[in-house]
């Protein structure tokens, strides 16, 4: 921490089946889609957590019950024998017309510190446990 700022790592969101026409709508260079993430569209809700784990993403989805779940499941499985924490889900609407009235303009929403990138707290640990936000 410098200057009193919480130093921010980069930070991409990954999309699910069910939201990936909502990632027009977030920073490009932050998206990773399934075919990105080398994920299968038919991926099971754990191995989208698991692979976003494995790349430090924040997931995006219109199922969020589902994801909130399976992500409960993940962390009681794997704090067994190391411990793990996600970045984050972020749950939208469904279906895409929803998406299309709801979510232009999200980009320049997201903020950190009075800046842009307000997702981004979760990467800097001021939220330590997945939730919606």
């Amino acid at each position: 921490m410098e200057g009193g700022k919480t130093e921010m790592r980069e930070y991409k969101f990954l999309f699910d089946n069910d939201s990936h026409a909502a990632a027009k709508f977030f920073p490009e260079k932050r998206v990773i889609t399934l075919a990105q993430a080398k994920v299968s569209t038919a991926a099971s809700d754990a191995k989208i957590v698991e692979r976003a784990r494995e790349l430090g993403a924040i997931i995006v989805t219109a199922n969020g019950e589902d994801y909130e779940k399976e992500i409960k499941r993940f962390l009681q499985q794997s704090q067994r024998n190391d411990c793990y924490d996600l970045f984050g889900l972020v749950v939208i609407p469904n279906p895409a017309a929803i998406q299309e009235r709801v979510l232009p303009g999200l980009a320049a929403k997201l903020r950190f510190q009075q800046e842009s990138h307000f997702m981004a707290r979760c990467m800097a640990g001021e939220l330590s446990r997945a939730g919606t936000f």
